[in-house]
């Protein structure tokens, strides 16, 4: 098992930064390389990602392991948020309007050159809008919140091919080069899955264009404008109770839903062995919902919710792995160039064995969210509030 980069600590405020940052803020993609170096991405993947020399990845892994977060300035790592005492609306409130600000930051690169990076964080982002719209649905007038998830999954679908386009490029960029260097492929196979890179490549900027297309019309930016105005005024939509005395405050209810989270996580136990890939699927989404839960009230819960979340994390990794794996199967399947035949048999292969492995090795994963200790942590994170 590879030894982690970070400190438990470090990751938590590197993390904190990244997610409360926009695009060119400094020192954002020294965080992202720490962070992705962390998740056991190799050099060259993480070097495609923040579109950064793989000289540069390798320094700062370097000057990190030597210096620590020393590498950044201590002001950094210092933001606020709400109380224990917040109403829930309001709570809420800030936490959607942290996600829309940071939605707002990738409109550009998004409508000028579709990064990999802006495509992925907006997506990323996007998606815990949605799973905060749910979480709080309940707080705000009836339908309101429903009405903003709905519509921020339409734009979600449009990044969908574009997202899957450039992962499928950079695994299979990446299968080329460490299968080539390991001599699992002959220089002719190299050569022959270089073709159906190029293919792809294509697929990709074709996916881009319709996101810039989509975008120049202005819909998607009049709706986040509508959105952060909702956001910014307090009380607009919120539920008022009939009984004064109703529960209301975060340290009342978020203990009740992150447990309900928890519990719909958990009830995937008795179903698990040899699990179909639907089944998965869905405990995937599950595990998302739980995982943001517990990062929209992590700054108010006990320093164990932060070994809870990297529990969670490891079984979405791993997930999120059999579920590319999954897709990128389906695209090959759909590639109708003859000239590519014998390309997409050898990848089609190597993604087979690969899904056979990952899906092999998920109980073994499974067994620390079901150890009594990950359940302590969360009490304990919970109990602080």
């Amino acid at each position: 098992m590879a030894i982690p980069l970070l400190s438990p600590e470090d990751k938590d405020s590197l993390q904190a930064f990244v997610d409360h940052s926009s695009p060119g803020t400094p020192y954002l993609r020294r965080a992202r390389i720490l962070l992705l170096a962390d998740d056991n991405r190799t050099q060259e993947a993480i070097a495609v990602e923040v579109e950064m020399p793989i000289t540069r990845v390798r320094q700062m892994m370097r000057a990190y392991k030597k210096e620590g977060l020393a590498l950044f300035p201590k002001e950094l790592f210092s933001q606020g948020g709400f109380s224990t005492d917040e109403d829930m609306a309001e709570a809420g409130r800030q936490i959607m309007g942290n996600l829309a600000n940071k939605a707002m930051s990738f409109e550009s690169d998004l409508a000028t050159t579709t990064s990999v990076t802006a495509v992925h964080e907006t997506r990323k982002t996007i998606r815990r809008l949605r799973t905060a719209c749910k979480l709080f649905e309940a707080f705000f007038e009836n339908g309101l919140l429903n009405g903003y998830r709905q519509r921020f999954r339409k734009f979600m679908r449009r990044l969908g091919r574009s997202r899957d386009n450039a992962v499928f490029l950079t695994k299979l960029n990446q299968y080329i080069e460490e299968a080539t260097a390991s001599a699992k492929l002959t220089p002719q196979e190299s050569v022959t899955l270089r073709k159906l890179s190029t293919y792809w490549e294509a697929n990709k900027a074709a996916a881009d264009g319709e996101v810039r297309r989509f975008l120049s019309k202005g819909k998607y930016q009049a709706f986040l404008l509508e959105f952060e105005s909702f956001t910014k005024t307090r009380g607009m939509g919120a539920q008022v109770a009939d009984d004064p005395l109703a529960p209301t405050k975060v340290n009342l209810l978020a203990p009740i839903l992150i447990s309900e989270k928890v519990a719909a996580v958990r009830a995937f136990d008795a179903y698990l062995d040899d699990a179909p890939l639907d089944l998965l699927h869905a405990l995937r989404i599950k595990l998302k919902e739980l995982r943001y839960s517990l990062e929209f009230f992590q700054p108010v819960m006990g320093p164990s919710a932060a070994e809870a979340i990297e529990t969670v994390k490891k079984l979405l990794i791993h997930l999120g792995d059999i579920n590319d794996a999954r897709i990128h199967l389906k695209m090959m399947a759909s590639v109708k160039d003859e000239d590519l035949n014998t390309a997409v048999v050898l990848y089609q292969q190597a993604k087979e064995k690969e899904l056979y492995g990952l899906t092999k090795d998920f109980p073994l994963l499974w067994i620390e969210l079901e150890n009594p200790e990950w359940r302590n942590q969360v009490a304990l994170a919970l109990a602080a509030m």
